[in-house]
């Protein structure tokens, strides 16, 4: 806590992330007249939010208590899993201390909270796996898939936990396989099943609560069928130039204006302000030579056209409610079918919503965009300087101070002074300055233990040598690591580029997954040099 001690949540006039999550908490999310921002994104941060708010704890300190609880559990999980005493303090440094965790819960954003459900859940899961032979406990059964639903729906890219919980029942069969088919059923469903069930019914219980209020039965009014199907029918009419990072540029707008009268009516919106101002966007955002900046004036690249669809239907008038809006997005989709079915457009496959269909744009550069991801984990966070509001923030600071209880000592110039960025760095800086360089030199070296462990753990197979029972976390941990890579890796080959914070969730994870990968090298090369040893013996008594 010290370390963190002159930390505070920052303010961010962006009223489609921190902004929107500050407003929905202020309203604890179901409550007020519904605008269209209201639906933009899931409840369970903003709820969040409001309950730390309600104890009148600071936002930064409540999110940093949920931190520490979740990597505390995980290191417990660890040492259970037969981790020893030294390696488990060794993840305990690794997680609690992970440099990321300075600066980034200081922003308003959903990662932040995922980071602390990952640990949460993986410990659960962990800690059942150490007892899973013993008689359930339905309690501990139940809280761990609690962990599992809360981080299923904190953000919308749910689908990557499912890849974890496959990883997770895949070593369950592996490792029970013997047990026969009944117990090894048994056990998918305590330690696979029922966090998965939970997950869905959560999400179902969301979109319950949404229509009751709303009549959307949707997570968010941009998971909603109408606006998908939508989505995916202005992607399937081919442009005669494909653009990338642009899946309907200008051109396959106006052939989408002819074909569907409900679209069209929003030509006056995407030619207009609303057009103009998130192609502005687009550009700026995009800092690598990659010819986004010498686009036409109107082209909306992926990453944003996302809101700019919802921003237009909302403007047009039809977006009063959600279901209008829901409504009036799946007419626009099936006047554009039925166009395509007449052979009045044309028409090309799109597998998954906002995802490119045309993969030949793409693909030689997401080797790059991986590199870049992955890179992520190693990047500098911490900068030597205090932490102050966005200078375009000051409309919102009073919302931001009310609803995250931040500090004024922290937030406000005291009397006399300049402002808070003037002040001297505070100590804390500076040690969280020092120690980051210190555990990326050390991350950079025990990535290399990645790269061994799979020869290492080959050679106790060989060997006959049961691999050691915290296998199961470095799979784990592995699969949610590369999961997430991937899926932003993919986001950055297509539609817009990925920043650090989103990788964030995995990355006192990764530094766990790093440190028992050197365990596991060291414990492989002791095997190894106790087979060898007999071997030096014997040549030296021969020479």
């Amino acid at each position: 806590m010290a370390l963190i001690s002159s930390e505070e949540i920052q303010a961010f006039l962006l009223p489609h992330d921190d902004l929107w999550q500050i407003r929905a908490a202020e309203r604890a999310y179901w409550f007020g007249d519904y605008s269209w921002d209201t639906l933009l994104h899931l409840p369970v941060y903003p709820l969040f939010v409001q309950l730390v708010n309600v104890t009148g704890l600071p936002l930064r300190i409540g999110t940093e208590l949920v931190y520490c609880l979740g990597a505390c559990l995980l290191v417990v999980a660890l040492w259970r899993l037969g981790t020893g005493v030294f390696w488990a303090l060794a993840a305990a440094v690794a997680t609690f201390f992970q440099p990321a965790s300075f600066p980034f819960p200081n922003r308003v954003g959903a990662e932040v909270l995922l980071a602390a459900l990952l640990m949460l859940a993986l410990a659960g899961s962990l800690t059942w796996w150490s007892r899973r032979a013993e008689s359930p406990c339905w309690w501990q059964i139940l809280g761990t898939s609690l962990w599992w639903a809360l981080a299923w729906n904190v953000r919308k890219e749910s689908i990557l936990l499912l890849g974890v919980l496959g990883c997770f029942g895949l070593c369950l069969l592996l490792a029970d396989r013997r047990d026969g088919l009944r117990a090894v059923a048994k056990r998918m469903f305590l330690g696979v099943g029922a966090p998965l069930v939970l997950s869905l019914a959560m999400a179902s219980a969301i979109a319950a609560a949404n229509h009751a209020r709303w009549g959307l039965s949707a997570t968010s009014i941009l998971t909603a069928p109408g606006y998908k199907a939508a989505y995916k029918a202005l992607q399937s009419i081919p442009p005669e130039r494909p653009l990338r990072f642009i899946s309907v540029p200008v051109e396959v707008r106006n052939k989408a204006y002819e074909a569907s009268p409900r679209f069209g009516r929003l030509r006056p919106y995407f030619d207009g302000d609303i057009g103009k101002s998130w192609a502005g966007i687009s550009k700026s955002s995009f800092t690598d030579p990659i010819g986004m900046t010498g686009l036409a004036e109107m082209e909306i690249a992926n990453g944003w056209f996302y809101w700019a669809l919802h921003d237009a239907v909302v403007a047009s008038g039809h977006g009063k409610t959600p279901a209008q809006e829901n409504e009036y997005l799946q007419k626009v989709a099936e006047q554009i079918r039925k166009a395509q079915k007449k052979g009045l457009l044309g028409y090309r496959w799109v597998p998954i919503a906002m995802l490119e269909p045309d993969w030949g744009l793409w693909l030689p550069g997401l080797p790059g965009s991986l590199r870049v991801v992955a890179g992520f984990l190693t990047t500098p966070t911490v900068v030597p300087r205090m932490v102050t509001d966005d200078p375009a923030s000051g409309p919102v600071c009073d919302l931001f101070d009310q609803v995250a209880n931040r500090r004024p000592s922290l937030t406000r110039p005291a009397e006399g002074e300049e402002g808070v960025a003037a002040r001297p760095v505070p100590w804390t800086k500076a040690v969280q300055f020092w120690w980051q360089g210190i555990y990326l030199a050390a991350a950079g070296w025990a990535t290399w233990a990645l790269i061994l462990i799979i020869p290492a753990w080959a050679w106790m197979v060989i060997r006959g040598e049961r691999l050691p029972a915290y296998s199961v976390a470095v799979v784990v941990f592995a699969a949610a690591v590369a999961g997430r890579i991937a899926f932003f890796a993919l986001l950055d080959a297509t539609a817009w580029q990925a920043q650090p914070r989103y990788l964030y969730p995995v990355m006192p994870i990764y530094g766990a997954l790093l440190v028992l990968a050197v365990a596991a090298v060291v414990r492989a090369a002791g095997e190894l040099w106790l087979f060898l040893r007999p071997h030096f013996r014997f040549m030296s008594s021969r020479s």
